[in-house]
């Protein structure tokens, strides 16, 4: 009795030792297929970093990349404010304006004065 149990925890622990050895394998596996992809993920980085900051790409993706910038943080400036003055309907500052309604022609500058002047006698009675 007491020899079978030792031989059944003798053949418990190979096949213990037989699944340990399996994980092992497949997760070595697993790490070289990550290591493989990591290596080419950074080698295209690389490749791709390297292209861009040299010659007429790098020029190119610079010169783009300071247009875009510049488009953006000009609208950005235009739309911030509540109210902007304008040159007239077909300049930059008002066709890139979102909300035309908050736009100040010169033509309105006078009606907005006199709103002004307005408020302000009445806020004194």
């Amino acid at each position: 009795m007491a020899q079978e149990k030792k031989t059944l925890t003798i053949q418990a622990e190979k096949i213990s030792d037989v699944k340990c050895q399996e994980k092992l394998k497949a997760s070595e596996a697993w790490i070289l297929i990550q290591h493989k992809r990591f290596e080419q993920i950074k080698g295209f980085l690389l490749w791709t970093g390297g292209w861009l900051t040299t010659g007429f790409p790098g020029l190119t993706f610079y010169l783009v990349s300071m247009v875009v910038f510049s488009t953006v943080v000009y609208s950005a400036g235009i739309n911030r404010p509540l109210r902007i003055a304008c040159e007239s309907v077909k300049s930059d500052c008002y066709l890139l304006r979102l909300d035309k309604t908050q736009v100040v022609l010169p033509e309105q500058v006078e009606h907005f004065a006199r709103e002004y002047l307005k408020s302000l006698l009445q806020q004194k009675h």
